[in-house]
């Protein structure tokens, strides 16, 4: 049996002896305790069923929901077989002999990494220590399960995560330590370790309570926007909660006077509210 190929898709049931009353009557009393121990040790639909697509995929349950199934089964439907040799030849060994030569060529898989996957999609901005999550999803063309593997921008490259089933989107979370401007890219891999190529990126731009020029840094300038804001209709920090600093919900001469105090005097570090 081959790993992959167009083979029928196959399950197996118990199924009732005769005690069981058709008709939509009751079951007899000799099959209820099977019954009973079914429902509570399998599935709800007390029958335990196996399905498999020809060696590659085995599902086991009997759950109510067809949704369960649809997956496996377009996934054993979908898989395609490469041609088959198969030759069969006569030699006449005269005196009413002849041999016959019958020769089959096994299939020969050929596997396809998958496609490069399509840009993460995630927060376009967020804050330093938290925690972000981006999304991907990617194909494979021999519809296998696959593994994810995330570049930060930042210098850290995830591990493999999954796998995933074929079509399912690929999700991780990452928080970054500085503030700054970063790529995210992912790159798929199959289940044999066929690599795929990284993707496009996707961006996210972290920032720091305080810097409120967005330039990864508090120093002067950020005290000098924050005056020129409040009093000369400067720009707006970016965004506008970093120049928060105390965490009173508004932007006033007290976040100036706080920043002050912490580039200068020792103060509390700045606190801003959350995205």
């Amino acid at each position: 049996m081959y790993e992959t190929g167009d083979y029928n898709f196959i399950y197996a049931t118990l199924v009732c002896d005769s005690s069981y009353w058709s008709g939509g009557h009751e079951y007899g009393a000799s099959m209820q305790p099977y019954k009973d121990y079914a429902v509570s040790k399998f599935n709800y639909a007390y029958y335990p069923t196996t399905y498999t697509d020809g060696g590659e995929y085995v599902f086991i349950g009997g759950y109510p929901q067809w949704g369960n199934y649809t997956v496996p089964i377009q996934n054993a439907g979908a898989r395609a077989v490469p041609d088959m040799g198969f030759t069969v030849s006569m030699t006449w060994l005269g005196s009413a002999s002849a041999e016959i030569t019958v020769t089959i060529t096994n299939n020969e898989y050929e596997n396809y990494p998958p496609d490069v996957p399509s840009a993460p999609t995630g927060p376009a901005m967020g804050e330093v220590d938290n925690s972000y999550e981006f999304t991907c999803i990617g194909t494979d063309p021999n519809r296998q399960q696959v593994y994810y593997k995330w570049d930060w921008g930042d210098g850290e490259i995830s591990d493999w995560q999954g796998p995933y089933d074929y079509g399912q989107e690929g999700a991780m979370s990452h928080a970054w330590t500085a503030p700054g401007q970063y790529y995210v890219s992912v790159m798929m891999k199959d289940i044999y370790d066929a690599e795929g190529g990284w993707s496009s990126t996707g961006f996210i731009d972290i920032w720091e309570c305080g810097d409120t020029n967005d330039d990864n840094g508090i120093n002067i300038l950020d005290i000098v926007m924050l005056i020129n804001y409040k009093y000369k209709e400067g720009e707006a920090p970016v965004p506008e909660k970093s120049g928060d600093v105390n965490n009173d919900g508004n932007v006033n001469i007290l976040d100036i006077v706080a920043l002050i105090n912490f580039k200068y005097k020792d103060g509390d570090p700045p606190v801003c509210p959350s995205l």
